[in-house]
């Protein structure tokens, strides 16, 4: 066999090689963005259930995707443009609160779902561990405080808290020593505060959900494929709680 036909075949099974790694990919994205076609939409013209995204840019990532496929665009368009999405990327704890001014009144009611995505970018900025650290347990401290006054303020609505995912490329952010280590220590507090207050709040888990790296953009801003599946998520929520 000469060097000439050896050259040939490797070539083609590179070119194989590669049309397989795209179908699967295309094909992967395809059944998200079906799921998100075929999801019923929420509302007709007369439900009035409003949808608020409160926290960063785990729901406000229009910076790091085409305005066309950010989160709060692909909800409004299954419903009925009731999203309010009042989510800041970058946003610390104390910056929801703020959101929160700014949630219309008519929302307090029990039709209506509060989603929260906070605490992230508080575990960047504090590098350090959060079970060795006074410092770190009043950071979750902030988050109940947080947590309980959106219940005080909206009372009647669902309340829904999001736990954090694990970007796969975690390791090119800098300062990052205890990140991975932070977020299932504090999706554990998440889970532990949901449960030991009898399901008075609802919990979302994105980190079984986001976990492979083209979920992402920017090393750890959700990617049109990751919005899908948050989108995705958070429409299976609403319908499972619509009567």
């Amino acid at each position: 066999m000469n060097s000439y036909l050896l050259l040939k075949i490797l070539f083609l099974a590179i070119v194989l090689f590669l049309i397989v790694i795209f179908l699967r990919k295309y094909i992967y994205n395809q059944s998200n963005i079906e799921e998100f076609t075929t999801n019923k939409n929420i509302n007709n013209t007369s439900y009035q259930k409003h949808v608020v995204l409160l926290g960063d840019s785990v729901f406000k990532n229009n910076a790091f995707v085409n305005p066309s496929y950010a989160i709060e665009e692909l909800l409004r368009k299954k419903t009925n443009d009731k999203v309010h999405c009042l989510a800041k990327d970058g946003a610390l704890i104390k910056d929801v609160y703020n959101q929160i001014d700014y949630i219309p009144y008519e929302c307090n009611n029990k039709e209506s779902i509060i989603f929260l995505s906070i605490g992230g970018n508080n575990l960047l900025k504090n590098n350090i561990r959060l079970h060795k650290s006074d410092t770190a347990n009043d950071i979750f401290k902030t988050y109940k405080e947080l947590v309980k006054k959106l219940k005080t303020s909206f009372s009647k609505c669902k309340l829904v808290l999001l736990n954090l995912y694990i970007p796969p490329n975690i390791n090119k952010i800098k300062k990052n020593d205890y990140f991975v280590e932070n977020i299932k220590i504090w999706n554990n507090k998440v889970y532990n505060y949901v449960t030991s207050n009898n399901n008075t709040f609802n919990l979302l888990k994105i980190d079984t959900l986001l976990y492979k790296p083209d979920d992402f953009v920017s090393n750890y801003e959700p990617s049109i494929k990751g919005g899908y599946k948050i989108v995705n998520a958070v429409l299976r929520f609403i319908n499972k709680n619509t009567k």
